[in-house]
């Protein structure tokens, strides 16, 4: 997980900077220091997290306002997957993005002094051979859960909520409408979030 952090946080930083949240703090921690090498201190941080502990989650957020003064984007990633008991994975790939995702709305909200934002929920796609029956439910729910919940909520808080799929397969319909395939100078994260409609679902 650490290295698609390290993909997706290079990109950010030429436009401003990125927190790297993960439970894997060694390895968050070595990240954090040859970025900042590169690209300076004041731009990023590693905070360790948990979408399973509440209160590693809202310390997420709470350093990152303090560390950037705000928030304007928010990444989660479901990809926990191959777990012993199933309701591991539904407790990250589910409850722990849905968690994550309403506390971005809570710190973004443009009704309640944020400044909106976008929200990016990434589904990494698995092997058929790598996938189990949960997080192939898990990836149903979120498509279902950004569209809805951009709805609802996107004209009074200004948070939009993107849903990306990393190496996407046949699974999903690409002829069906509800996906849509990102041209390749809009496949880096800035501009699909700055591009994307909120609800939206696209592919790599």
């Amino acid at each position: 997980m650490i290295s698609l952090f390290a993909a997706f946080a290079r990109e950010w930083f030429y436009s401003g900077g990125a927190h790297p949240h993960n439970e894997d703090e060694e390895s968050g921690k070595n990240l954090v220091v040859k970025l900042s090498a590169e690209y300076g201190p004041e731009k990023t941080a590693f905070i360790r997290t948990n979408f399973a502990c509440d209160n590693l989650l809202n310390n997420a957020f709470e350093k990152t306002l303090e560390h950037f003064q705000k928030i304007d984007v928010l990444v989660n990633i479901a990809n926990s997957v191959g777990h012993r008991n199933w309701e591991t994975e539904i407790d990250k790939n589910v409850k722990g993005i849905v968690k994550s995702t309403l506390l971005g709305y809570k710190y973004m909200d443009a009704s309640n002094g944020g400044d909106g934002g976008s929200v990016l929920n990434m589904v990494c796609d698995r092997e058929r051979t790598l996938a189990t029956p949960y997080f192939e439910g898990c990836r149903h729910y979120l498509v279902a859960f950004g569209k809805t919940m951009s709805q609802q909520n996107h004209i009074n808080t200004g948070v939009k909520i993107v849903t990306l799929f990393v190496n996407v397969d046949d699974v999903y319909n690409q002829n069906d409408g509800c996906l849509e395939k990102g041209r390749k100078n809009e496949c880096d994260i800035p501009n699909l979030i700055r591009l994307a409609r909120t609800g939206s679902i696209w592919t790599t």
